[in-house]
């Protein structure tokens, strides 16, 4: 690839608009950390006498899990940026 080729400037436009909105997700990553934060502090009697709250934590999992995958397709490192968000985001 020529360096200032139209090819190279499309493939820096396409990486800076994958990390922006990456660091957009970054906030929702870490809203389903802390969920499934307090799924796993529930007991296994507790999600198993409620089926919808099972469903419910289930659901997060899931979600959780996709989310990942995204991020992984995508060469996108959660630890990275979370350290950014949190110190950014603290005061």
């Amino acid at each position: 690839m020529i360096p200032g080729s139209k090819c190279s400037t499309y493939n820096a436009i396409q990486v800076y608009a994958i990390k922006n909105f990456a660091k957009d997700l970054f906030p929702v990553a870490d809203q389903f950390i802390l969920a499934l934060d307090h799924v796993e502090k529930m007991s296994e009697e507790d999600l198993n006498s409620n089926q919808e709250l099972k469903d419910l934590a289930n659901g997060v999992k899931m979600t959780q899990g996709e989310l990942n995958k995204a991020f992984d397709k995508n060469k996108i490192k959660l630890s990275e940026f979370f350290f950014e968000f949190h110190q950014v985001n603290r005061f």
